[in-house]
């Protein structure tokens, strides 16, 4: 009687048990996972732009990348003011962020009047929606800083991320807290040599016209005090394709221009009313203009 054939274990399958291919195959299926999902996105973005789901899948990925891109401009920022060069911080970074976001919200961004950008400047800017701030770092100008309300240093890296890049927090509630701000900040402008960028109306507007909601005082006192011009910068009405009420955040195309600048010199707190009434003369032609 023959003994029972027993396989030959140097022919057997062998076993899959290298830890290195068990990685490799986690990473794989990790990286297709993710195209799926990314896949996902970008169909149901465009395939259903008027859908409350493309609202908030929009806004969501704007405000996770912003979060991503800070959290890796914070050492960035550290960098570049050991070498000397911490006024170009915010440039490199909002670029970097604007430069992956537009295509994936499906927003083609014309800068006109980059020419009248200048080194030392008050930038003063409409304020429509939270949209303005996912669009301004593409034209977000060279050795600037940028003007926040003081509950931004709460918002995770991009609040300590603008803290570390010397940008400006005011405690809008606190009004004797906010003037010694922005006097500190305007004679750190003049003296360090860097713009500043802030918006003149405060707060969202939310407007369904084609009108600005009224100046504040601040920024009018804070480009006096630095002497430094004015140079408007508006940004197109998002009504076409943007509706924060009805959750509706659909493809569309933005102008962002910046207009002539208007000199401070010879302006003081007391004739400011002057100033700030031909700064939003312009600004509100250019809208109009520029929404049509």
């Amino acid at each position: 009687m023959s003994e029972p054939h027993t396989p030959d274990a140097s022919k057997s399958t062998p076993v899959l048990d290298d830890p290195i291919c068990d990685l490799s195959y986690t990473y794989h299926a990790r990286s297709v996972i993710w195209l799926m999902v990314f896949l996902l996105y970008l169909f149901i973005t465009r395939v259903f732009q008027r859908s409350f789901l493309t609202f908030w899948l929009k806004s969501i990925v704007g405000g996770l990348l912003m979060s991503i891109i800070s959290l890796l401009g914070i050492p960035f920022s550290i960098f570049m003011f050991i070498i000397g060069q911490g006024k170009y911080t915010n440039y490199f970074v909002a670029h970097t962020y604007g430069f992956l976001i537009l295509p994936l919200i499906s927003v083609k961004l014309r800068i006109e009047g980059w020419e009248n950008t200048k080194d030392h400047a008050v930038y003063m800017a409409n304020h429509q929606s939270f949209l303005d701030l996912i669009l301004l770092p593409w034209a977000f100008p060279s050795r600037c800083v940028i003007v926040a309300k003081d509950i931004f240093k709460y918002y995770g890296p991009v609040g300590l991320y603008m803290y570390l890049s010397k940008n400006i927090y005011v405690k809008r509630q606190d009004r004797k807290k906010a003037v010694s701000t922005m006097d500190a900040a305007a004679e750190d402008a003049r003296r360090k040599g860097v713009s500043i960028f802030i918006f003149v109306e405060g707060t969202r507007s939310h407007l369904k016209t084609l009108d600005l909601l009224p100046f504040k005082k601040g920024p009018f006192h804070l480009a006096i005090k630095t002497g430094h011009p004015i140079v408007p910068c508006v940004f197109s009405s998002f009504r076409t394709f943007f509706d924060g009420d009805k959750w509706q955040f659909m493809s569309g195309e933005v102008t962002i221009r910046f207009t002539k600048p208007i000199p401070t010199e010879g302006y003081s707190t007391d004739d400011m009313e002057n100033l700030m009434s031909n700064v939003r003369e312009d600004m509100l032609a250019t809208y109009r203009s520029i929404s049509q």
